[in-house]
């Protein structure tokens, strides 16, 4: 039996020569080479910059930002401690990777962490670096791309098996998540106090059998206050009125601290009667911040300091607690001007690239937490 071969024709219906043939099977080739990687939902992640020794910080998983990257300088036969944990709101499985300067892989991790009176799914790595050069830190989910879990982590570097961290600076009315186990029994931030001013420092207990405990050092170091149960229930809280200017340091731990048997996450929080409600202070690249919208509070505003192009931006991430309560982020330059912005949306999560001031708003009361990039850093 005789088929008929199959032909390809032109827009008039004419045969294609193999000549035209060969050119279309090449001009196709050139636009697949060339398809941006990140349209590609494996590919795409963050780079959030260099991480310090011993500097806890936060940020989000998404469908959309499903890995992001950070770097450090190591030397040979230095050994490190990497722990990643889940945070706040979502279900985040967490995995972390540690690839070398050739960006081979050397180790991995899912469910190493041991604190088991608080979570077993968090992710612990301890590795002696074999050379000198820039290493990188993947923080992301069980199966990756693949993988079905999101939400909020922290992650810590060190040099040593992890007992305290130091997280960042701390601004009046905001919000911040930390986590207090058996590796980490210790969290420390620091903020800019004012001589005569009144401020409210309350750590409350968010997830696991966490029983807090507060310390708070002045500019010269000395313990001014200590709290274990002046909260309510068994949080802790420091009311005081500050005697000088300077940088105060706030210790939130646990009661008996490196002995103690508690765990869990906890919300920090600093209270200033100087400060508007509605100001959620300022954002510094890498921290987690939680925020509350409710019935008497629609929005809030968070600052901060940009100094880079606006080609390149810098990267918001906003994950709410509930279904049904949508974030809306609107960008302001530091006239006031509101700025285009770019948001790929997945049920409760945003995005932008922004200049100076971040407005928030969500569709229904609750708790939202947002992070920041660094704009060095953003891609």
């Amino acid at each position: 039996m005789k088929r008929n071969k199959e032909r390809t024709f032109n827009m008039n219906g004419k045969p294609l020569s193999r000549t035209a043939l060969f050119a279309v099977a090449i001009t196709v080739s050139l636009l697949l080479t060339h398809i941006p990687q990140t349209v590609r939902a494996q590919d795409y992640g963050h780079y959030g910059g260099i991480i310090p020794l011993n500097r806890l910080i936060g940020g989000t998983i998404t469908d959309e930002v499903h890995f992001i990257e950070y770097t450090f300088t190591g030397r040979a036969g230095q050994e490190v401690f990497i722990t990643l944990q889940a945070a706040g709101y979502g279900n985040l499985d967490p995995y972390v990777k540690l690839r070398g300067p050739d960006s081979t892989v050397l180790e991995e991790d899912d469910d190493d962490w041991d604190d088991h009176a608080w979570s077993t799914r968090n992710s612990f790595l301890r590795h002696r670096l074999p050379a000198n050069g820039a290493y990188t830190v993947t923080a992301t989910r069980y199966k990756e791309h693949n993988g079905s879990s999101a939400g909020n982590f922290l992650l810590l570097v060190t040099e040593s098996d992890p007992t305290v961290a130091y997280y960042g600076i701390l601004s009046p009315n905001q919000d911040i998540i930390g986590a207090i186990s058996d590796k980490i029994y210790g969290v420390e931030h620091t903020f800019s106090g004012r001589a005569g001013e009144e401020v409210i420092i309350t750590m409350e207990k968010s997830t696991g059998n966490l029983d807090t405990y507060l310390y708070l050092r002045g500019p010269d170091g000395t313990v001014l206050e200590e709290d274990d149960n002046d909260g309510p229930g068994r949080d802790s809280q420091i009311e005081i009125t500050l005697l000088q200017t300077g940088a105060y340091t706030i210790h939130a731990t646990r009661c008996e601290g490196r002995y103690g048997r508690s765990s869990g996450q906890y919300i920090l929080r600093i209270s200033s009667g100087s400060y508007s409600s509605r100001q959620g202070g300022i954002l510094r690249p890498n921290q987690l911040i939680i925020g509350y919208i409710g019935r008497s509070l629609n929005s809030v505003t968070y600052s901060f300091d940009y100094t880079g192009p606006l080609d390149r931006g810098v990267n918001a991430a906003i994950r709410t607690q509930f279904s049904g309560q949508f974030p809306n982020l609107e960008l302001y330059d530091s006239s006031s001007n509101q700025l285009g912005i770019f948001i790929p949306i997945s049920s409760r999560v945003g995005m932008l690239s922004c200049a100076h001031y971040i407005k928030v708003t969500v569709s229904r009361k609750g708790y939202y937490t947002i992070t920041l990039r660094h704009p060095a850093y953003a891609r």
